[in-house]
């Protein structure tokens, strides 16, 4: 079956992204097993030997005692050449029955992704003891006979490696005890009725009969949809499984979504309301005109202004967004059009900023004023709270104009927004919360190209505090590091994303801000797969460059920060 690990260096890995390739060669690796390390050598001759021929090599770690930088100083040690996995929560080494570490499991993608062997890797090394030459190559037998298409004589052999502690095998799953508060907690307020889930978790029989379907979309990490590497970063809005987690679903689909006793805890699940405001009734309203989302296509994106004139200037300290079709609306960007100039001291930092990072709308903005996006919406996402001491300026007499990315569901739409804006009432925040934009516009990927790397920074002249970040491509945006390289030569990565996904636009919220000193140089790095192994890819035969709508490319890391020592 399909999964999807990380690996000792964070990159992401999916088993049916290989169904371009001949066989997928598994092998269990453990810190301190000593036929691992024995084996490295006949491993990594297997690999060049038949990499070129259409033969995937992987390793998986699902050791509980082993983390990531134990395992890396490993592969560096021992020459491992290969990436391994890391299976955290153990389903996929529990699924395929794997017992022990040095274990080899062997697939032919072509029939099926049918497991053609399981076993040791040859008959060259054992307990305390090893040959100087194989005399059977066992794994080498299963591979040729993939490429030969003929069956294998003998398709599973004895193991001698270290036993791997499985947790949470032997425990007994329940809905009530274990999955019920899984779902309240991590997919309830989406998987709700006006939610933007496409089924409502409404109770025990609802969710046994979607029980298969989420025990595959936890095995792929497609649910719940928040993709950073967990290594780096501390978020507020983190919506991970944690391995215990992903077990209690995983095992409890496979053991026969008992029910278990008492109450279910979908019905004392505290469900969001959506026909509420959840900050209250708003200062303000704005509305968009209302918008007709044909049943199918790809749609450029649209943009509408909000009915309202801005008479007065204001602070924002929150925002809410309410969608009529939450299902249609993939994402939203809001843009002041202010006729402010940028003397105003309140808009000074917008000197800072070159002239390419500011937006141009075509909306016929006097050359004296300025335009800047103010606000971002994903449905789904919560609403935004401007950090403590820290609000959004907009100028008397500008003009909020959206951005729209609608996407169709089958059937025809209609979409009218509308954006709740919650402001200081008296005395203004003492800093200006404000948007930099590391972007890199003069890229262009090949067609078919599976890893095209694109970078880009910026050296910071003063000292800021920053609270967010997003990182923005489109459908061929495969994954992107925000790194930052200090003044005195240490560097941090702040956020890693190994799996980009277009359909959902996170703002990552650091649990704790961060203080970046002058001189610090913010790194965007990233690649696009623009293969036709990338599902999501409109053509991989088209060259693709920089360009608004979601056919094109877009490489940007959005940084939401104010000045530390910057008061007004």
């Amino acid at each position: 079956e399909n999964f999807r690990l990380l690996d000792h260096e964070g990159k992401s890995h999916e088993l049916y992204y290989y169904s371009d390739m001949k066989a997928v060669v598994l092998i269990w690796q453990g810190n301190g097993c000593p036929i691992v390390r024995q084996s490295v050598e006949d491993i990594m001759k297997l690999k060049n030997e038949y990499e070129k021929e259409g033969v995937v090599f992987l390793m998986v770690n699902a050791n509980a005692q082993d983390d990531r930088e134990a395992i890396e100083a490993e592969a560096k040690e021992y020459g491992i050449g290969i990436p391994i996995l890391e299976d955290k929560a153990q389903v996929v080494t529990e699924g395929l029955g794997v017992r022990r570490t040095a274990t080899v499991v062997v697939i032919d993608v072509k029939k099926g992704w049918k497991k053609v062997y399981e076993g040791a890797m040859s008959d060259r090394v054992g307990y305390e003891s090893q040959r100087v030459e194989v005399k059977e190559e066992y794994v080498q037998e299963a591979i040729e006979s993939i490429l030969e298409g003929k069956e294998l004589k003998v398709k599973t052999r004895d193991v001698k490696g270290c036993l791997i502690n499985m947790e949470g095998m032997r425990r007994r799953y329940t809905y009530t005890e274990d999955v019920g508060p899984i779902l309240v907690k991590k997919c309830l307020e989406c998987h709700t009725e006006g939610g933007v889930g496409p089924w409502s978790m409404e109770s025990y029989e609802k969710v046994r009969g979607w029980g298969p379907m989420m025990r595959e979309v936890v095995r792929t990490s497609r649910m719940p949809p928040w993709n950073p590497d967990p290594e780096y970063g501390k978020f507020k809005n983190d919506i991970t499984l944690t391995p215990e987690e992903v077990r209690g679903i995983v095992y409890w689909v496979e053991g026969g979504m008992e029910r278990g006793e008492g109450e279910d805890p979908l019905k004392r699940g505290q469900k969001p309301d959506y026909e509420k405001w959840v900050l209250g009734e708003p200062d303000i309203l704005l509305t968009t005109p209302e918008q007709d989302i044909p049943a199918t296509g790809v749609f450029s994106y649209r943009y509408v202004e909000a009915d309202q004139v801005v008479d007065k200037d204001l602070w924002v300290k929150a925002i809410d967004w309410r969608p009529s079709s939450k299902r249609v609306v993939h994402h939203m960007v809001g843009f002041v059009l202010s006729p402010v100039k940028n003397e105003n001291r309140i808009l000074e930092e917008c000197k800072r900023i070159p002239s390419e990072e500011k937006i141009s709308l075509s909306f016929n903005v006097a050359e004296e004023g300025s335009c800047y996006v103010f606000a971002g919406y994903v449905p789904g996402t919560d609403p935004f709270m401007a950090p403590d001491g820290t609000g959004i300026f907009i100028p008397k007499g500008s003009r909020i104009i959206f951005q729209v990315h609608y996407v169709s569901t089958g059937k025809p739409e209609l979409d009218k927004t509308e954006i709740a804006l919650y402001l200081y009432d008296q005395q203004p925040p003492e800093e200006l919360l404000l948007e930099r934009l590391i972007n890199n516009r003069s890229f262009s990927i090949p067609p078919y190209s599976q890893e095209y790397r694109v970078s880009d920074s910026r050296t910071l002249k003063d000292e800021i505090v920053i609270y967010g970040l997003i990182p923005h491509m489109h459908y061929r945006g495969k994954n992107m590091k925000i790194i930052s390289e200090y003044p005195d030569g240490r560097s941090e990565i702040l956020l890693s994303v190994p799996r980009y996904q277009f359909k959902w636009q996170h703002k990552y919220i650091f649990l704790e801000p961060k203080i970046l000193p002058a001189g610090t140089r913010l790194i965007a790095q990233g690649s696009f797969d623009n293969s036709s192994q990338n599902s999501d890819n409109p053509d991989p035969s088209k060259t693709v460059t920089w360009g608004v709508q979601s056919y094109d490319e877009m490489f940007s890391a959005y940084i939401y920060y104010s000045h530390r020592n910057i008061h007004y």
